[in-house]
């Protein structure tokens, strides 16, 4: 049995901080083989993805979030925002499940928020085509700009 405690989620709030990508995960899932991928991912604010799409027709993904606040993003192909709902325990809004072969995207609200990712197996890295081109890239010196718009839209 896998037990996840305070420490667990504490130490992975200080490694995103120390973290130059502002962000840390730990594996649940044993193997990438394994049919479901679970994943605990703490992030601070200023961590940025690139929008990614997985392209497989059975990868849903879904979003519980542990503490903290964050912003969750579908999209249209021209990068127009499709769907946005704010995860946050302290207003009630705890789970978000982003359709597959959809364009998505997260942003971080508060310190320390930390959330449960998973998706169905096997793992399959992403490759380039399958992060959005109308997104900024990830070191980006326009990533700033681009997140404050995506929480203009959500915390006017």
């Amino acid at each position: 049995m896998k037990e996840v405690a305070l420490e667990t989620i504490d130490r992975l709030c200080r490694e995103a901080t120390a973290s130059p990508r502002r962000r840390a995960h730990l594996n649940l899932h044993e193997d990438l083989e394994e049919d479901v991928q679970r994943l605990l991912i703490a992030m601070q604010p200023g961590t940025y993805v690139r929008p990614p799409r997985h392209p497989e027709p059975y990868k849903k993904e879904t979003l519980i979030i542990l503490q903290g606040r964050c912003a969750c993003f579908t999209f249209h192909n021209d990068g127009s925002i499709n769907k946005s709902v704010i995860l946050d325990p302290a207003k009630g809004t705890y789970l978000c499940e982003i359709p597959d072969q959809q364009w998505h995207g997260v942003t971080c609200l508060s310190d320390n928020t930390v959330v449960l990712e998973f998706k169905r197996g096997p793992y399959t890295p992403l490759t380039p085509e399958n992060f959005a081109t109308w997104a900024p890239e990830e070191n980006s010196n326009t990533c700033s700009q681009y997140m404050a718009h995506l929480i203009r839209t959500v915390e006017p």
